[in-house]
C-alpha cells in the first residue's frame, strides 16, 4: 500500500467514526483531507435521500389508500391519510433538495444523478 493509500485508509476510518480531529492530525494532505470530507458528506446526503415511511406508516398508507379506492374510509381515516400523504410529500421535497445538492457536489445533471442512482420516478 502507498503512503496516499494508507493515509487515505486511517482518515477514512477516523470520517467514519466522526473522528474529524483525528483525521486531520493524521492526514496532513489538503487534497486528501477535502475528498474525504467530500466523500463523507455524499455518504450523508445518500443516507437522507434513501429515507422512507417507516414499515408500519407504508403498511397503514397502504391500507388506508385501499380502503379509499373501495370507498370505506372513516372521516378519522381519511384524516390519516391526509397526514401521511403530508408526510410523504415533505419527504419527496426533502429528497428533491438533497438530490440537487448531491448533483451539485458532484457536478453533474440532476436528471443524469437521479438515474445513475436508480430511482424510481415516484419518489422525486
Amino acid at each position: 500500500m502507498n503512503s496516499r493509500s494508507s493515509k487515505i485508509s486511517i482518515a477514512k476510518i477516523a470520517l467514519d467514526n466522526n473522528r474529524f480531529d483525528f483525521a486531520s492530525s493524521k492526514v496532513n494532505d489538503d487534497y486528501i483531507i477535502g475528498d474525504l470530507i467530500e466523500m463523507h458528506q455524499e455518504s450523508l446526503l445518500l443516507f437522507a435521500i434513501h429515507e422512507t415511511l417507516t414499515d408500519q406508516q407504508h403498511g397503514r398508507y397502504a391500507e388506508l389508500v385501499a380502503k379509499r379506492r373501495s370507498a370505506t374510509l372513516t372521516e378519522a381515516e381519511y384524516a390519516k391519510l391526509l397526514e401521511l400523504s403530508g408526510l410523504v410529500e415533505a419527504m419527496d421535497a426533502r429528497r428533491l433538495e438533497l438530490l440537487s445538492q448531491l448533483a451539485a457536489l458532484r457536478q453533474v445533471p440532476l436528471i443524469q444523478l437521479i438515474s445513475e442512482l436508480n430511482l424510481p420516478q415516484h419518489t422525486v
